[in-house]
Parts: C-alpha cells; structure tokens; sequence
C-alpha cells in the first residue's frame, strides 16, 4: 500500500504494514507494542489522543517523530474497527513532508511580496504627500486667483491618488479598497484644503460600502 497502515488497541501498536516502518524508521521488532503517542510530537499528542478516544473518522495532520528524531508532516485518518474479536482502531498515514514544505516556501514567498507592495505603496503615498505640500506652498505664494485655483485643484488631485495608496498600504487586502471610507477620507481631505469653506458649507456622503 501507498499508505502507512497501523493497527492499535488502546493507542498500542498491535500491527502494521511496511510502508508504515518505511515512513516511521523504525524497524517491525521494535513497534509492536510501542504507545502511538510516542511517535508524535508533545504540541500534537494531545489531538491524536482525543481523536483515538472519540473515534473520530476525519482526517487531520500531525508532526511525527521518525526513529532518528528527524519530523515529518503526516497526514493520518482513522476509524473504529474490530480485530481479533477485540475493539481496535485501524489508522492510514500519509508522509506529506514535501508538500507541507513546498506550501510553507509559498507562503514566505507571498509574504515577502506582500511586504514589498505594502512598502511600495507607502513610498509613492509619502512621495505625492511631498508633492501635495510643495503645491500647496506655491498655492500659498501665488497672488494671482486663477493660478492659486489652478493649484490647489492639482493638489487636491494628487491627495485622491495618495489616499489610494494610502489605504492599500495600511489594508490586509492590496488588491481592492472599500469606497465608502475612501470617499470619506477623500471629501475630508479636500474639505480641510479650503479654510473659509468650513463655516460656510456641509458635506454629506452617502454610499454604500462596496470593495473596487
């Protein structure tokens, strides 16, 4: 069989095929007998416990010890049966170590990349947030109407792409952003630009929140 097979009663060994030796290291004479929970490490000896004493079906993972000490990642499923007229419990052990491997190795290589974009996004949002004060000063030391219009529009342009940034850097999710808080953000924003505005103008925002 592909899979290791293990007899036990009352979490003893009382039999098994060779491919559960090849997986374990160990040799026949010396797992007859043997307490399975022993061949498990300490964090998980107390799930392969409760599974042998509710006779649970459902498969599960477990870090197993082989013979000599290395780990391995099992995949094992068990069921209630009947051996020798007596109560036992038959279990199917799987060595998914090369796939448990190659899973964590993805998930450092997504992580990275994740950090990667969330400081990506970071620097372009403290770029354009120096871009925005270097327009808001030359708004500031313009005298001519048009022209400080004309700026504080192009600032007020650059904050809507910075927010953008913003948000995805400071999210779990850097694919998307939920529209209701950006436009709350944003309208705040461009609401604070204008001084004398405050006193003279409300702003309401209705939106749902839907992820773009």
């Amino acid at each position: 069989a592909f899979e290791g097979i293990v007899i036990s009663e009352k979490g003893k060994i009382k039999d098994f095929n060779n491919q559960f030796t090849k997986i374990i290291g160990y040799g026949p004479d010396e797992l007859t007998g043997l307490d399975l929970v022993k061949l498990v490490t300490e964090e998980d000896r107390e799930m392969v416990l409760h599974n042998i004493q509710s006779n649970s079906s459902k498969p599960y993972e477990i870090k197993a010890i082989r013979k000599d000490r290395s780990i391995i990642f099992c995949e094992v499923q068990g069921r209630k049966i009947s051996y020798n007229e007596q109560p036992a419990r038959v279990t199917t052990i799987q060595d998914v170590t090369e796939r448990k491997l190659a899973e964590e190795e993805i998930k450092a290589s997504l992580k990275e990349k994740e950090t990667l974009l969330h400081e990506i996004h970071h620097r372009v949002k403290n770029n354009m947030t120096v871009i925005s004060s270097l327009l808001s000063l030359q708004a500031r030391k313009a005298e001519d109407e048009t022209t400080k219009s004309v700026l504080q529009e192009s600032k007020n342009r650059v904050q809507a792409m910075s927010l953008i940034h913003e948000t995805l850097y400071s999210s779990d999710n850097l694919s998307s952003i939920n529209i209701q808080n950006y436009f709350t953000k944003l309208v705040k924003s461009i609401f604070n630009s204008y001084g004398d505005v405050q006193r003279r103008v409300k702003y309401k925002i209705k939106t749902d929140s839907i992820a773009i």
